[in-house]
């Protein structure tokens, strides 16, 4: 029969659990003063875990060493409000993806947990139903546990915080939570932590136990908002030799298939088809890229056309005005592009420039802009503003 450790790390002690076909078969509860304590204590626990002594097998029951050995050495730690700070975040954009939500909030960490140790915290974030719950885990506390661990021969299957843990063993409801000076009013809707708030008053025993709620975690589901340490060298050289093997057995398969004499008949078509297929297909593309590219030569043959008359036009647009104005009037502001223009003049007779311009072939509903004003000093000269349009 397979055990199941759970290991809690609380603000000066650490425990660990071991449960048997739902029940406790054995606990502990070691105090520790710094992170190197933990560390060490954690390393003590996994090896009486792993290798009970006479007396403990006595207190434990029935248990299959077996199972113990090789099924639990994955452990689930919870680590309490002292390393892992547990927030309801909110200020935050409407984003879907934890991810950015994540990196976000990382960004920002002094403002969303003021509390924490020396070092930016690691953050974990997860929304549901319009709630948003962040965790700062303390890295030297995460580095103890996964270190304590391995060197007990275990390893850590993920972290996650003593609030969040508590729903494998309470789903709704509120309770009260607390370890050593702090104490919390927490609350759950459906194994979902909705709020987390600071109470007052005198401490309580805890009603649930957090290692066995570390017990009873999933440790093969993917669980919102936990930590899940980085494979060690070995780890990854053992994963490289396990892709190799398994690699080297498709490859020696895929040959086995080969060889049989349907296999070869089929790769002969195959190949045959392809090569067919290619010839066919060679005179098409050429002719795909010939017709792109003369498509992309007559595009730009066509505007440098456009280019060139439109410049021409306006050339010859301002010749016609200075050939159609009086020879007693002269333009003192002028603005003209592709579409029309308008221009101010000043001088004697300025009602007759309407009739003369109306005459220009390349302009269209030409009119005047305002009234006609007398030039100050001089009472035989009139200001006119005109507009028109280009054909």
């Amino acid at each position: 029969m397979t055990e199941r450790i759970g290991v809690a790390v609380r603000a000066r002690s650490v425990r660990m659990a071991v449960m048997s076909a739902g029940r406790v078969t054995w606990s502990v509860e070691r105090p520790f003063g710094d992170l190197a304590m933990l560390e060490s204590a954690l390393a003590d626990l996994a090896r009486c875990a792993l290798f009970p002594v006479p007396g403990q097998l006595a207190t434990r029951g029935r248990m299959s060493r077996r199972g113990l050995r090789f099924g639990s050495r994955r452990i689930t730690v919870v680590l309490g409000p002292a390393w892992a700070q547990v927030r309801v975040l909110e200020g935050l954009p409407p984003l879907d993806d934890a991810r950015r939500i994540e990196s976000l909030v990382q960004l920002n960490h002094d403002a969303f947990f003021p509390r924490r140790g020396a070092g930016a915290p690691a953050i974990r974030v997860a929304r549901r139903d319009n709630v948003t719950i962040g965790v700062a885990y303390d890295h030297g506390a995460l580095a103890a546990a996964v270190n304590g661990l391995r060197h007990g021969g275990c390893r850590v299957a993920y972290v996650l915080p003593t609030p969040c843990a508590l729903p494998a063993v309470v789903r709704n409801g509120e309770i009260d939570w607390c370890d050593a000076d702090d104490q919390f009013r927490l609350a759950y809707n459906d194994g979902f932590l909705t709020s987390i708030s600071r109470s007052t008053g005198d401490a309580i025993p805890n009603e649930y136990d957090d290692a066995v709620a570390a017990a009873l975690l999933d440790r093969h589901r993917r669980v919102p908002l936990a930590w899940r340490s980085e494979p060690t060298a070995a780890a990854a050289r053992r994963r490289r030799i396990a892709e190799i093997a398994a690699s080297a057995a498709t490859c020696v398969l895929s040959l086995a298939l080969a060889a049989s004499a349907s296999g070869l008949r089929a790769r002969h078509d195959i190949g045959a088809n392809a090569r067919a297929l290619a010839v066919l297909q060679a005179p098409s593309v050429a002719a795909s890229r010939m017709v792109a590219d003369l498509r992309h030569a007559r595009i730009i043959d066509d505007r440098a056309a456009r280019f060139a008359a439109e410049r021409g036009r306006v050339t010859l647009i301002l010749a016609d005005l200075a050939r159609a104005l009086p020879e007693s009037t002269a333009i003192v502001m002028m603005r003209l592009d592709s579409l029309g223009g308008s221009f101010t003049i000043v001088g004697r007779g300025v009602t007759s420039v309407l009739p003369a311009i109306s005459r220009v072939p390349n302009i269209a509903d030409p009119r005047l802009v305002g009234s006609i004003t007398r030039e100050s000093g001089a009472a035989q000269l009139g200001r006119a503003a005109f507009r028109f349009r280009i054909r």
